[in-house]
C-alpha cells in the first residue's frame, strides 16, 4: 500500500478524540491511541496525540517513515521484543523528539482497506506489554471509534464510501480484530523455515542444521501453527514480512 497522510479530522476533532479516549485511559492505563484506516492511495488517522505532535507529523511528512503505514502486517506486530529495524528507528525518533515510546499495533484487512492500531505512552519504562484481556477492550474501543467516525472518514476518503466499512459496517465490525496473536516461531523453527523457503528438501535441511529429519519435520510444522499457515511457503512470507527472516 502507498499511502498518502491525511489528519484533517484529527486536528479538526482535537477536543472530542482527547474525551473519547479518555475513558480507555481509565480502564487500561494508556496515554496515548492512534487509529489508522487506511487504502492504497491514503490514510485518515484518529488519534489523541497531542496537537502539536499531529502538527509535526504532517508538516515533516512522519508517514513516509512510519511503521505502521505501507506494509502488509495483520493481527498484533510491533511488540516490544520483536521489532523491525524499521520500528526500533522510528520508535526512537518518537522518544528522542516527543518522549513517546510505542507499545503495540494490530492490524486487520477488510477488502481493500486496512484498519490498524497502535498505543503509545509517554513513559519510556516499564510500559504496557501486550495483555490479551487488555487488548480486548482496545478492540472493542477501536470499533466504537470506527463507528463513530467512518462517516467523517470518508469525507476525507473517496474509497470508503464504497468499502466494506459503509456498506455492511455491522458484519465488518464482528470480523475485525478476529486474529489470534502470532507467536514467534523459535531459533530451530525459524532456521528451518529460512532454508525451506528457498527450496530446499528436509533431508538437506536435516543435513545443513544437523537436525534429525523428524525434528526438522516438526519445525516446520510448529512455524506453520505459530503463524497460521496451512503451507510451509505462506508460513515463511508471514516470518518475512515480521522481519523474523530474510
Amino acid at each position: 500500500m502507498k499511502s498518502k497522510s491525511n489528519s484533517e479530522l484529527s486536528l479538526r476533532k482535537d477536543s472530542a478524540i482527547k474525551s473519547d479516549c479518555e475513558s480507555l485511559k481509565e480502564k487500561i492505563n494508556i496515554d496515548l491511541y492512534s487509529l489508522y484506516i487506511e487504502s492504497n492511495r491514503n490514510v485518515s488517522v484518529i488519534s489523541n496525540l497531542p496537537s502539536d505532535v499531529k502538527k509535526i507529523y504532517r508538516k515533516e511528512n512522519l508517514y513516509l517513515i512510519d511503521p505502521m503505514l505501507n506494509n502488509d502486517k495483520e493481527g498484533v506486530f510491533m511488540t516490544k521484543n520483536n521489532r523491525d529495524p524499521q520500528e526500533v528507528e522510528f520508535n526512537e525518533k518518537l522518544g528522542k523528539c516527543f518522549n513517546i515510546n510505542n507499545l503495540y499495533a494490530r492490524s486487520s484487512i477488510v477488502g481493500s482497506m486496512k484498519v490498524s492500531f497502535v498505543l503509545g505512552s509517554f513513559c519510556q519504562e516499564g510500559s504496557l506489554y501486550f495483555n490479551e484481556v487488555k487488548d480486548k477492550a482496545v478492540i472493542k474501543f477501536s470499533k466504537y471509534m470506527l463507528k463513530k467516525y467512518i462517516h467523517e472518514i470518508s469525507v476525507e476518503m473517496e474509497e470508503v464510501k464504497l468499502s466494506p466499512l459503509i456498506l455492511n459496517p455491522e458484519t465488518i465490525a464482528g470480523q475485525l480484530f478476529n486474529d489470534s496473536p502470532i507467536e514467534k516461531p523459535n531459533y530451530g523453527e525459524l532456521s528451518c523455515l529460512s532454508l525451506a523457503k528457498d527450496g530446499i528438501d528436509v533431508t538437506e535441511i536435516s543435513k545443513i542444521t544437523g537436525y534429525k529429519v523428524s525434528t526438522v519435520h516438526s519445525n516446520l510444522k510448529n512455524a506453520r501453527l505459530k503463524l497460521g499457515a496451512k503451507k510451509t511457503i505462506d508460513a515463511a512470507i508471514k516470518a518475512i514480512n515480521l522481519g523474523w527472516i530474510a
